[in-house]
């Protein structure tokens, strides 16, 4: 389930951000109720005496798995507390065929990371900025202090993945979340082989010694991976990664499931998932895969392994559209064991505050002037605009509230709940303000908020600078927010981890069902054919091969069209063979002649410019990135004979 509204989130990215002007906090009462509800119990595949006979290709592969999954779960208690800056930067493109990709939106966070065993981890805000490049003129606030990366805390997830199912250690897979290769019972779904070696030597002449361990998916499924895994051998603690999804993700075909599960577990939200049939015709078929996850960790006092860089990129596709998006962290180590003063985090008595008015959780807005770009932005101003919207704020929560007692005592509990639900966030917000207004008064930090994450797993405490218009300008940031990343995030090096996922490491031979689809983008008018429907199918193979077949025929001219194509991909490059009976297009340099918002004008208007002919033949043709950061478009080409 919460996989599944990432995904959407993933495709939907683009369009809803620039449509967003308000508060973030006002979507968390939703995604807040989804977390409080029961969870699907877990499931997996017993691991059965085939499974292990055929899970690992060597017996060094058994060995290093077993040792691996020894660390993950273990704590170093030595492992005291470490003073971290942090640098987290999003961005998300917008690509439509024939145009190529361009940056829809940018975000950068910085901040200080304090964490101690005994107290828990502060957050401190440094730096912060976003841009929308396709606004002009608007200026643009996004604060994600809220999803601050945390490098270390006892229970962390060593394999990361961007959701946070997967930031603390489950000790055994699960098939309602991402099947983890590395935890109880994951060789039911994976095959293990030992690759390269190396070897590395360190100042006091001692040296590490590193084994890759390539992990493969039995069959190809999006919820697996494939990659290339690199350990420490004698500690079995991971050090650097390069992995992806065994199978691109199908929204629509995924939100049935689930929907279907749900109904059969008599969930009360069953059926939310199910996409009304109108939506998956306008959008077409929706797909999501994360195409590339790197991992890279830095030994630190010669002994622990301590995250450096993570890098996740993705995206989302439905008809021409493309959502590339790319999320990127970095870490850089003050201090690890050192002398470090990790005061307590305050209680929320101790604030004056219930367990209501702690929720932190950023905002996101594009206007004439964002939040620290308001025409006076002097620290006495800032106060004061935020006593006046406190107050606003309470008033408004009081008001709420009453309204929300009148429809209790009326009957309506559906809209008494979610009256108390706004109210609940007006106060909450009042009192943050009121908060940050008091402790400003003579300081130049405050409390923005405490509590806990992952499940309560650790407890939090977010400082923010009382002066939040320096932020913007801060020396922790890169001197354009449109920089490359080559010095921030060593592309070179991720470059060659990237390597390791090429044709060859695929999920194994599994063919699964053909998948159904029709809609508007197989709904086509033109004077030839006249009214033409289409249905297309799509099957994932394995070993990277996906066979696809597309069938129509015009309500014109009777003549039926079809095209067949088997392809094979690694996420990042694609090479199709294909043949095809169809009606071409000769003046086709430009635009979509045979796309929906053409043959709509064609209907209504009753003018066709197309200059078509119908041909066959056979084509070869491939995709790949085009180099360089997102934005780019991609490099296609095509031989063909007809």
């Amino acid at each position: 389930m919460r996989l599944l509204s990432a995904a959407l989130l993933l495709a939907n990215t683009g369009l809803a951000l620039v449509a967003a002007s308000g508060e973030l906090s006002a979507q968390t009462d939703t995604i807040a109720a989804r977390a409080r509800a029961p969870k699907e119990p877990a499931r997996r595949i017993a691991v059965t005496a085939e499974h292990l006979r055929t899970a690992f290709g060597d017996d060094r592969a058994r060995t290093l798995l077993e040792r691996a999954r020894a660390a993950r779960i273990s704590q170093d208690s030595a492992l005291l507390a470490y003073d971290a800056r942090t640098y987290q930067r999003l961005s998300v493109g917008l690509g439509v065929r024939r145009l190529g990709e361009k940056l829809l939106l940018r975000a950068e966070n910085a901040a200080r990371v304090t964490w101690s065993r005994g107290t828990g981890v502060w957050i401190e805000p440094t730096g912060r900025r976003a841009a929308v490049p396709l606004v002009s003129g608007s200026a643009v606030g996004m604060d994600m202090t809220a999803a601050t990366p945390i490098p270390y805390f006892p229970g962390r997830e060593t394999l990361w993945f961007p959701a946070s199912d997967m930031r603390v250690v489950r000790t055994e897979v699960n098939e309602n979340d991402m099947l983890h290769p590395l935890a109880t019972g994951a060789e039911a779904y994976y095959r293990y082989e030992t690759g390269d070696s190396i070897s590395i030597s360190l100042p006091d002449g001692r040296s590490i010694d590193l084994r890759e361990l390539r992990i493969t998916a039995r069959r190809p499924q999006w919820r697996a991976f494939v990659g290339s895994f690199w350990f420490d051998l004698e500690s079995g603690s991971l050090v650097r990664a390069a992995y992806r999804m065994s199978a691109e993700m199908d929204v629509w075909q995924v939100a049935g499931e689930d929907a279907r599960r749900e109904a059969e577990r008599g969930a009360q939200n069953a059926g939310d998932d199910e996409p009304p049939f109108l939506v998956k015709a306008l959008l077409g078929r929706l797909t999501a895969n994360i195409t590339a996850i790197t991992v890279e960790y830095a030994l630190h006092q010669n002994r622990f392994w301590l995250p450096r860089t993570n890098v996740a990129e993705g995206i989302a596709q439905s008809g021409t559209f493309r959502i590339p998006v790319k999320l990127e962290e970095r870490f850089r180590y003050e201090g690890v064991n050192g002398d470090l003063d990790v005061p307590e985090i305050p209680t929320l008595a101790s604030l004056g505050l219930a367990p209501s008015d702690t929720s932190y959780s950023g905002y996101f807005q594009i206007g004439s002037q964002s939040r620290s770009g308001a025409a006076d932005s002097s620290l006495s101003a800032q106060l004061a605009r935020d006593d006046s919207l406190s107050r606003r704020q309470q008033a408004i929560a009081d008001s709420l509230h009453r309204i929300a007692e009148e429809a209790t005592a009326a009957g309506d509990t559906t809209l008494a709940r979610r009256l108390t639900r706004r109210s609940n966030w007006a106060h909450r917000e009042s009192r943050r303000l009121a908060l940050r207004v008091e402790q400003c008064a003579d300081g130049d930090w405050h409390i923005a908020g405490v509590g806990t994450r992952y499940e309560g797993a650790l407890r939090v405490g977010i400082r923010m600078p009382c002066d939040t218009s320096v932020l913007s300008n801060s020396p922790e940031l890169p001197g354009s927010i449109y920089s490359d990343g080559e010095e921030l995030f060593g592309t070179t090096a991720r470059d060659e981890l990237l390597e390791a996922l090429d044709m060859s490491l695929q999920p194994a031979w599994g063919p699964q069902p053909p998948t159904l689809h029709t809609g508007f983008d197989l709904l086509r008018y033109n004077r030839i054919e006249g009214l033409s429907l289409g249905i297309s199918a799509r099957s994932t193979l394995g070993l990277g091969y996906t066979a696809d077949a597309v069938a129509r025929i015009g309500s014109g001219d009777w003549v039926p069209n079809a095209e067949l194509g088997l392809a094979r991909s690694n996420g990042r490059r694609t090479v199709r063979l294909g043949v095809f009976h169809r009606l071409g297009v000769v003046n086709d340099d430009w635009g979509t002649p045979l796309g929906f918002g053409a043959s709509l004008a064609n209907a209504l208007y009753a003018r066709d410019e197309g200059f078509y002919y119908r041909t066959w033949g056979a084509e070869l043709g491939g995709v790949r990135e085009a180099p360089g950061e997102l934005g780019s478009a991609d490099l296609r080409w095509r031989l063909f004979a007809e």
